[in-house]
């Protein structure tokens, strides 16, 4: 009897282990153990309803290698987004009082704060100085916060290559504060896209950096930070979660005086001149947006103050003009806003 034929004889009387040992011994020995016979085997005895349907596409060879144990971590693959295509809109008040106001660009989150100022406490100082990867940013001019004040905070997202804006934190209070590292913690759970329908429970977090003193009562603010460590520990990985957030069409526009059927289909060609994909979508016809479709206004931005005066709203516009006249309304003119509005497009 040949070698060959020993060898053929007994390694279907092998366990893995074994196999895969007998493989690593000499050329010969390998290519007779990858005969796909002895795998068909193994698959047998793990999976024995794979062998009830036709050869499987991949060779049981390598159909054992692929899912004999867990996978190990993969390595992400390069994000679709970048820093540089990104801003943050972050505001904080104290009960009803805006205290902060500012738009970050991405890389500024990048950036860190270099230098601390003095008489930080020793575990904040290790938090900053840590390997761990960290989105902050310093406060320049620094403001207080009572500690018997509630705070809260709101976190916008906007992409600048397709104009899209995502929520990040929906006024969340700072309910945890913890003296003993100096900071005051806010979470809000994440939305994401319908198109990741199996993700939730996912947190953002901002923490705010302060100075405690011990006697005054208040928290002299200095920094800020924006925090995803339930899922994403990394630069590629903090992307990958914005990438997968619920990303809304925003339109910038400055308002006319006045929105009549004359000049309707004019405005709607400049309106849409940005999103060929809504224009193309949408009939520009007079006193309709859309043809009768829909909208959602998500919000009213009045830059000049920094704040947002509307929330989502509850019901559906059936034309813009409707849209118009409601906020004519309330606030009594349309000169001098900018508005950002939210479009939905419906079916």
């Amino acid at each position: 009897m040949s070698s060959d034929e020993v060898l053929k004889a007994v390694f279907p009387l092998l366990d893995v282990k074994d196999l895969a040992r007998c493989m690593e011994v000499c050329k010969q020995w390998r290519d007779i153990a990858k005969d796909d016979y002895f795998w068909k085997c193994l698959c047998a005895r793990r999976w024995p309803s794979i062998c009830k349907r036709p050869n499987p596409t991949l060779t049981y060879y390598k159909l054992y290698q692929t899912f004999y144990k867990r996978q190990k971590r993969r390595k992400l693959l390069p994000p679709r987004l970048s820093f540089d295509d990104l801003e943050f809109f972050i505001d904080i008040w104290t009960d009803d009082r805006l205290i902060f106001s500012e738009v970050v660009p991405g890389p500024a989150l990048l950036t860190g704060i270099k230098a601390p100022p003095p008489g930080i406490c020793y575990m904040l100082r290790s938090h900053l100085e840590g390997p761990l990867y960290r989105m902050t940013l310093p406060i320049q001019p620094r403001f207080t916060i009572p500690f018997a004040q509630s705070a809260s905070v709101s976190v916008l997202a906007r992409r600048k290559d397709s104009n899209r804006v995502a929520c990040v934190m929906n006024k969340p209070p700072f309910d945890y504060v913890d003296r003993s590292s100096c900071r005051a913690l806010a979470f809000d759970y994440l939305d994401f896209s319908p198109l990741y329908p199996f993700i939730s429970d996912t947190r953002a977090w901002v923490s705010l950096f302060f100075l405690d003193d011990g006697s005054e009562g208040v928290m002299d603010v200095f920094g800020i930070e924006l925090d995803f460590c339930d899922a994403a520990n990394s630069k590629e990985e903090v992307l990958w979660l914005l990438d997968m957030l619920d990303w809304k069409y925003m339109v910038v526009f400055a308002p006319r005086k006045a929105y009549d059927n004359e000049n309707w289909c004019s405005w709607t060609s400049t309106y849409f001149s940005g999103f060929p994909e809504l224009r193309d979508k949408h009939a520009c016809s007079p006193g309709k947006y859309g043809g009768g479709r829909s909208i959602r206004v998500a919000a009213l931005w009045v830059p000049n103050s920094g704040q947002f005066l509307l929330q989502e709203s509850e019901s559906f516009m059936p034309s813009f003009s409707d849209f118009l006249y409601k906020f004519r309304s309330t606030e009594g003119t349309l000169d001098g806003l900018r508005r950002i509005i939210s479009i939905y497009r419906m079916g």
